[in-house]
């Protein structure tokens, strides 16, 4: 697995254009959490948090390039805007994203899209 992490991270050496250099001990993004214990808080996300979670994902389903991920998760979501994201950005996946969860629709859309993988909390 940590091989294949090092693959995810040599992906990311696109160029050396000044917009492409980060630091991964950079910050990437916030994401608030929902202040079940007070008021909400901004968890930082670096950019290896980010390739982490993504890549951890990607190989723990044994994901392949071939594969259409269905989000039905929110993107600002920890989960649907980061491990779901990572897979497009970083491993070229495609990605299907509902504008609202519908359970209704969660198999046909699935179905219509041709989705391989999807990520749910239940």
């Amino acid at each position: 697995m940590v091989r294949e992490i090092g693959k995810a991270f040599e992906r990311l050496k696109l160029t050396n254009r000044w917009f492409f250099r980060f630091s991964f001990a950079d910050r990437l993004l916030y994401i608030y959490t929902s202040g079940t214990e007070g008021l909400p808080k901004a968890a930082i996300i670096k950019h290896s948090r980010f390739i982490y979670m993504g890549a951890g994902s990607h190989y723990m389903l044994a994901m392949t390039e071939e594969d259409i991920l269905y989000t039905s998760l929110p993107l600002y979501h920890l989960a649907g805007g980061t491990v779901g994201v990572c897979q497009a950005a970083i491993f070229g996946n495609t990605m299907v994203i509902r504008s609202k969860f519908s359970a209704s629709n969660f198999f046909k859309d699935c179905v219509k899209y041709r989705c391989t993988v999807s990520g749910l909390l239940v």
